[in-house]
């Protein structure tokens, strides 16, 4: 009798004890996020008024007119460790990343919410990006006579920005908690092969 209630009592031990440890976790990563929330401020601060920040802003918001206008949408998975030049031959890449998926947006709200996203997370502080750079989505846009295409990292919060084929800037992206371009995607493999599903 008494070794089951010893075991019993230990087990309710360690329920506790990794109750608390999980509680200890939590708390260790709320205010870990609060310190990096603070430098990210910091920074902010340090270099808002820099020339190369002004100018990165007026490019972002020259971005969001094109964004709030795009004609035509399209969304990429890409794979993100990129091709040297001669493995690109025949493949269908984005800027030296293989296209592994795609599809056309074509409902005007799905359009809105997926460019929302993008222009709202462009950030001008380029030195509060992470350095992994492993970019899993692209985003082509047509606005007008411009075609602008979008490679993000949602890991390192980075994104290389292309005009007409041309990379035109680097940002920061903020704040992307959830990937409406991930869910499009997956909507989109559901709907051409609901037998099938989505391939993990």
């Amino acid at each position: 009798m008494r070794p089951t209630l010893l075991w019993f009592g230990l087990a309710v031990l360690g329920f506790f004890g990794i109750a608390a440890g999980q509680q200890a976790d939590k708390k260790s990563t709320e205010e870990e996020r609060k310190v990096q929330e603070e430098e990210v401020a910091f920074l902010d601060r340090i270099f808002e008024n820099s020339a190369w920040a002004v100018k990165a802003r007026e490019i972002i918001a020259d971005l969001n007119t094109d964004l709030s206008k795009a004609e035509r949408v399209e969304v990429m998975r890409l794979n993100p460790t990129p091709l040297a030049e001669a493995a690109r031959q025949g493949k269908n890449t984005l800027h030296g990343y293989q296209i592994v998926a795609s599809a056309k947006v074509e409902t005007p709200a799905t359009r809105r919410e997926i460019t929302g996203f993008v222009g709202k997370a462009l950030h001008w502080n380029r030195h509060t990006m992470g350095d992994c750079f492993n970019p899993r989505h692209g985003m082509r846009i047509v606005s007008g006579m411009r075609t602008i295409e979008f490679v993000l990292c949602l890991e390192c919060h980075g994104v290389d920005v292309y005009v007409d084929r041309t990379r035109r800037a680097v940002f920061d992206l903020r704040s992307p908690k959830e990937n409406p371009l991930e869910r499009f995607l997956r909507d989109a493999e559901n709907k051409a092969s609901p037998q099938r599903g989505i391939d993990p």
